[in-house]
């Protein structure tokens, strides 16, 4: 038995001995003493089990929250909890060189490509139209400018230096490619949710 186990008997044996003289003089039957200290029992039994489980009661109430509000939740280790939209995509709000953008997660799209406003507002470095490159997508061959983003994160995902191409068509719709999604230690879907793991 340890120093401190020791003194815990210590103390507990003198709160009994206390509780049992407060008993004596109160007036109290022997059967409402015994309520009240099972009471007090299970007072104490909830608030250990309270404290033992609160990270995994901060978790479920996450996931609720992002049930109801339809947000993304940051789970434990930093892997983000997606809901799919009512669209049948997943969009998330990342923070491109300090600047919230939202994305459509695309795991058809190789590269992340963003809009020539988004580009703007975001300081990403536009490179001259010389070097304006073609790629295949879904909805055939078009021109986009390779660039980088410098600073890009997505809740406690961060991902510097990461690869984007910029449309020169004023598209508003900017896609999170496999180039962010390949770079995760792991991503998945599971139902309507997506789940993105650093």
């Amino acid at each position: 038995m340890t120093t401190g186990q020791i003194i815990g008997v210590i103390v507990g044996v003198i709160l009994i001995f206390i509780w049992l003289g407060n008993f004596r003089g109160s007036g109290l039957t022997f059967g409402s003493a015994a309520k009240m200290a099972l009471a007090w029992v299970g007072i104490f039994a909830a608030l250990f089990v309270i404290f033992l489980f609160r990270d995994d009661m901060l978790n479920v109430w996450d996931r609720a929250k992002a049930e109801i509000t339809g947000s993304a939740v940051a789970s434990s280790g930093g892997a983000m909890r997606l809901r799919k939209d009512e669209d049948g995509h997943f969009w998330v709000t990342a923070t491109v060189n300090d600047q919230p953008v939202r994305f459509m997660i695309d795991s058809g799209a190789t590269n992340t490509t963003v809009s020539k406003e988004t580009a703007r507002r975001a300081g990403i470095k536009f490179p001259d139209e010389a070097q304006a490159e073609e790629v295949d997508t879904a909805n055939g061959v078009i021109k986009v400018l390779p660039s980088m983003i410098a600073s890009f994160r997505v809740g406690e995902i961060q991902r510097d230096g990461l690869g984007v191409d910029i449309l020169p068509a004023e598209d508003d719709t900017n896609l999170l490619g496999m180039n962010f999604l390949s770079s995760l230690s792991r991503w998945r879907v599971e139902g309507d949710q997506m789940i993105l793991e650093p």
